[in-house]
């Protein structure tokens, strides 16, 4: 039918073509995508899990220690007693690096450490993915790497890695990071960044940073303080405070921001911030007591935090009275001095100056005086004494010849140039008499008093033992201020020797940055070679008994005994104080050394190139400088130093002693006088009484003595000599206050059997002649003399003056006068030759 239209049914191909095959190939291209996101999504995992599965292994099979990171030593910091800074020093890589654990710091400088490198330290274990996630997104959208995302674990590990930024270094960190937060706790971890985070020049770390920006510790930061150091470290030279005050300014107000996001600051605390913003002020470290922390740095290299001994005001008032006495000798040309104070209870040194002026070249300051090797002079009798009294060899009565010609081969003068014939040993000591200490000496013995130097302390570096002999008593070798300090305080200790102590040990308890601290400086001393002097190695010990020291310091702290000329101004009003000085030979240096119960003080002045000053004397240059500080001391009057009563051991009694001699009388002695001694130093099985009166037989008839081989067919009377050495009676007989000395029977056999000395050189009679055109040393005339087997000590006299003593066949030269002389020779039995010459000059 026209018209019509029937459609026909669509076949299977006609849907295809007109629809349905798209729907069915959209399905398949979405089932294609979807399988393609399962498989890279499974991949990312199973690279993920791979990742993860890789990095456990590495970050449990990799060798790692935390010492390692840090290949640097930190700087030292040295304290007084009291905590108060003295010095720092700079780390072995030039770095100002200071640890210092996390108690000790402010808890601002955490809360805006947190805020400004990472919030959430405290909740992840080295690796902040959230963090890391976001990073990741951010470089890769932007095509460059414009976050790190590194936490403070990683930023730690980070500080001693390379510098380039790689995906390679990140991964590294993140493995090391995971190993830092195995090992060690969080706290730990934050002291460590801490400690070494980069805070602008040589400056690392956040207390160095306070200190030299601040000039404050980081105990006491504020929030606006910390919150400006904080923001450094992310850009340490664009954010340096000292250098871009503007841009640091800038970077704190955002740490603040960050602070107060974070819940460390409410707004109103937030505002007070924003307004109390520092100002810089960069600082130098403070530097006290320089020689002090020197050796105590020497002598503890590792240590990163030092607590000395030293008080602070008194090592000031040390350097104030040492500069003083200084400038009071300068014009003699004086150019230094050293000063030490000791506490005697403990050993502790609470003062060590070591020159006038560390930091002047001209004058050697930097050498340490109290530890330079000098001449005693005098200073080291009081030991000599000590230890004789200890040994009953003298009592303090005990008499003394202070006379020339008692030792052969030496013949020291006095200070004052002045002999005082016979002396008692307490004022020999007091007087400072040298032949009397040389007499002691050789009662001693040379090598036992060096022995005990030895164990009290006192090193000595310049003669050997061999080379010192008796002129040790006048100070022929070479000590130590500090140890010869130490050494009197023993005295005052009643004889019992400490270690001197610069350094208090320290607390077991120590934080763990500190002890890894000390292991880093260990490790870097040892690369360098650096070897610790410990100077000391000495132990506590008993040296000499409680009375010996009584007897000592009542010797030297009695005015009565001492030279009125020595007497210092300050002494006066000044009761209990034992000192002694000393004066080197040739006026090079002046020393004393003072104590009472509580310090022992150590002066010496002089001149570090030995130069030589008249000023130079230790009662007038020395002396009122250590007694001026005992004042000063008593006026400080610190209540940790306590007292050690000096007081014998042993009740103290009178003792009978000859009048004579000073030793214990007997029936021979006419006179007697009575003394206070300690019941043990009286009663020493060692003590000897009185030698000097003996019995003798004196013939009626001519008075001359006779013994058992002249006695036969002789009337006789026992009497008592007085036998004294034959210097003694040649120079009491020099000023008419001769003792009688009784010559033996002439006839006696004893006697024809040996013969008088031979004068050998010069014959009698002979005549010589001086010349004004030679050399002095080529005129001198030999005086040489032939004597009996058993003498052995010749002395020469000129005109009836000793002039020398010398032993039998020893050759003395002596440079004679114009003129006609006596010489006389005479052996130590009193036998004498004697000869008659003439000296003319040649004109």
């Amino acid at each position: 039918m026209c018209g019509d239209f029937s459609p026909m049914p669509e076949s299977k191909t006609d849907k295809h073509l007109h629809g349905e095959p798209t729907e069915h190939v959209s399905g398949k291209r979405e089932r294609s995508i979807w399988f393609f996101c399962w498989r890279a999504l499974l991949v990312t995992a199973a690279l993920g899990l791979g990742f993860v599965f890789l990095t456990w292994i590495l970050v449990r099979l990799l060798p790692f220690d935390p010492d390692t990171l840090f290949t640097g030593s930190v700087s030292q910091t040295i304290t007084d007693r009291h905590g108060r800074e003295l010095r720092s020093y700079l780390a072995d890589d030039d770095q100002w690096r200071i640890a210092v654990p996390l108690q000790d710091m402010s808890p601002w400088v955490i809360k805006a450490t947190l805020a400004a490198e990472d919030r959430r330290f405290f909740a992840h274990h080295g690796v902040d993915f959230r963090a890391l996630g976001r990073a990741f997104w951010q470089n890769v959208t932007r095509g460059r790497i414009v976050s790190g995302a590194s936490t403070l674990t990683m930023q730690v590990v980070g500080l001693t890695d390379t510098r380039e930024r790689t995906l390679w270094r990140k991964y590294r960190q993140i493995v090391r990071a995971f190993q830092l937060e195995r090992s060690c706790s969080k706290e730990h971890i934050l002291s460590l960044y801490l400690t070494n985070a980069p805070y602008g020049g040589n400056v690392c770390g956040i207390e160095a940073a306070s200190r030299r920006y601040l000039g404050k510790s980081a105990r006491n930061l504020t929030a606006a303080e910390a919150a400006l150091l904080a923001g450094i470290p992310q850009a340490p030279n664009r954010y340096r405070p000292d250098r871009n005050p503007s841009a640091a300014r800038s970077r704190a107000l955002h740490v603040l921001k960050r602070m107060r996001e974070c819940g460390f600051l409410d707004d109103s605390q937030f505002m007070r911030a924003q307004q109390s913003l520092p100002t810089i002020r960069a600082t130098s470290p403070p530097t006290y007591a320089e020689h002090a922390c020197d050796l105590a740095r020497a002598l503890h290299r590792a240590e990163p935090r030092i607590r000395t001994t030293i008080d602070l005001r008194i090592q000031q008032e040390a350097e104030r009275i040492l500069t003083d006495a200084v400038r009071n000798v300068a014009d003699a040309g004086v150019t230094n001095g050293a000063a030490v104070v000791l506490a005697n209870a403990t050993g502790e040194v609470l003062a060590l100056v070591g020159s006038v002026d560390y930091w002047n070249p001209a004058i050697s300051g930097q050498v340490n005086g109290a530890l330079a090797p000098r001449s005693p002079g005098s200073a080291l009798k009081p030991f000599i004494y000590a230890l004789a009294l200890e040994r009953g060899l003298i009592l303090p009565s005990s008499v003394l010849y202070d006379v020339p010609g008692l030792f052969s081969n030496y013949d020291p003068k006095n200070f004052d140039q002045r002999w005082r014939g016979l002396v008692s040993a307490d004022r020999a000591l007091a007087w400072s008499l040298n032949i009397p200490a040389m007499e002691v000496l050789e009662k001693t013995g040379t090598a036992s008093v060096l022995e005990f130097l030895d164990a009290a302390g006192v090193r000595r570096t310049m003669p050997r033992q061999g080379e010192v002999g008796l002129t040790l008593a006048v100070g022929t070798c070479s000590v130590r201020l500090l140890e010869l300090a130490n050494a009197y305080a023993m005295l005052a200790r009643g004889g019992v020797f400490k270690p001197w102590r610069l350094v208090t040990p320290p607390p077991e308890d120590e934080p763990s940055l500190i002890q890894a601290a000390r292991r880093w400086n260990t490790k870097t001393a040892r690369e360098r070679g650096l070897i610790v002097d410990e100077l000391q190695t000495s132990a506590p010990a008993r040296l000499l008994s409680a009375d010996t020291c009584y007897l000592i310091t009542s010797i030297l702290s009695d005015p009565e005994l001492r030279d009125p000329e020595e007497i210092a101004q300050d002494l006066r009003g000044l009761q209990g104080v034992a000192w002694k000085t000393g004066t080197s030979n040739g006026y090079r240096d002046a020393w004393t050394i003072a104590y009472d119960e509580r310090f022992t003080v150590g002066i010496w002045l002089g001149n570090f190139d030995g130069k030589p000053s008249p000023a130079l004397v230790g009662g007038r240059a020395a002396a009122p400088a250590a007694l001026r500080m005992v004042r000063v001391l008593r006026q400080i009057n610190p209540l940790y130093v306590m007292p050690v009563p000096l007081r014998p051991s042993s009740p103290l009694e009178p003792v009978t002693v000859c009048a004579l001699s000073g030793e214990r009388a007997t029936d021979l002695c006419p006179t007697t006088r009575t003394v206070i001694l300690p019941r043990t130093v009286a009663e020493q099985p060692t003590r000897r009484p009185c030698a000097v009166h003996r019995p003798i037989l004196v013939d009626e008839t001519s008075g001359c003595i006779v013994c058992s081989r002249c006695l036969q067919g002789r009337r006789v009377r026992k009497e008592v000599a007085v036998e004294l050495p034959l210097p003694v009676n040649v120079w009491l007989a020099s000023r008419g206050q001769a003792i009688d000395r009784r010559e033996h029977c002439p006839d006696c056999p004893s006697i024809q059997s040996t013969f008088a000395p031979r004068i050998l050189s010069p014959q009698e009679g002979d005549s010589y002649i001086l010349s004004d055109f030679a050399d002095v040393s080529t005129q001198r005339l030999r005086l040489e003399a032939a004597a009996a087997p058993e003498a052995k000590t010749l002395y020469w006299f000129v005109d009836g003056e000793l002039l020398a003593q010398c032993a039998p066949n020893e050759v003395y030269h002596w440079l004679p006068e114009p003129g006609f002389h006596e010489v006389r020779c005479v052996d130590d039995r009193g036998r004498a030759s004697r000869v008659t010459i003439e000296v003319r000059n040649d004109h």
